[in-house]
């Protein structure tokens, strides 16, 4: 403050007006004042994170939504092609959802989507993306992975979710197809021309009957 006084062209009375304010201002009052501003900075940045994980990440599921996957598709599909790695993808869809929500109710089905969710992040990989790609619809996208390892971790989550008990008078299944680079994608120029084998795949498990994967 007195440096403030003496390079400022301020008139004594003023000067002395200030002094005076600023005295009646405790050491420990800035100090307050220190840690509500650290406090304030601490608050606005933990917002920021959680604005921007809401903006990436499917409220009920928890998983990704498709705007991350729309941000880092390009990266996938480069660092894929540089390294010459494999990389596998899988389509998953609950089968009968409708009816579900139909009988027993939305909540119910909310319910088996959120359980869905929590199965399918703890199965997978830190490296691996899982999506919530549509209503009942998840893509998993496994990077450096050949698509053998894929169906075993599907086929897991697909054990974990038909076990467990929703409180209604049948399980819960779900049928998946699985696709995977290079051997069903020849020139992975981007990541919806093996999608779209995945989904193609998934349509054949849902015709064979449901409730099954589709290598």
């Amino acid at each position: 403050t007195e440096e403030f006084l003496k390079s400022e062209n301020l008139t004594e009375g003023y000067k002395e007006e200030l002094r005076r304010f600023v005295d009646t201002f405790s050491f420990l009052e800035f100090s307050r004042i220190g840690n509500l501003i650290v406090d304030l900075i601490g608050k606005v940045v933990e917002l920021t994170r959680m604005l921007k994980e809401q903006a990436i990440v499917d409220a009920l599921t928890g998983l990704y939504n498709r705007n991350y996957l729309e941000q880092f598709v390009d990266k996938i599909v480069g660092l894929t092609q540089r390294g010459k790695l494999p990389l596998a993808v899988a389509m998953i869809d609950i089968d009968d959802f409708k009816q579900i929500n139909d009988t027993y109710g939305h909540k119910k089905g909310d319910e088996v989507l959120r359980t869905l969710g929590k199965i399918v992040k703890s199965s997978v990989r830190k490296s691996d993306i899982a999506i919530r790609y549509g209503g009942e619809e998840i893509l998993i996208v496994f990077p450096n992975t050949k698509k053998e390892y894929a169906k075993y971790v599907v086929g897991r989550i697909k054990d974990t979710l038909k076990t467990t008990d929703f409180g209604i008078d049948r399980s819960v299944t779900f049928s998946a197809g699985i696709a995977g680079y290079p051997e069903d994608v020849k020139d992975l120029t981007s990541l919806d021309s093996i999608i779209e084998v995945a989904d193609e795949k998934l349509y054949l498990a849902k015709k064979n009957g449901k409730d099954r994967i589709e290598l």
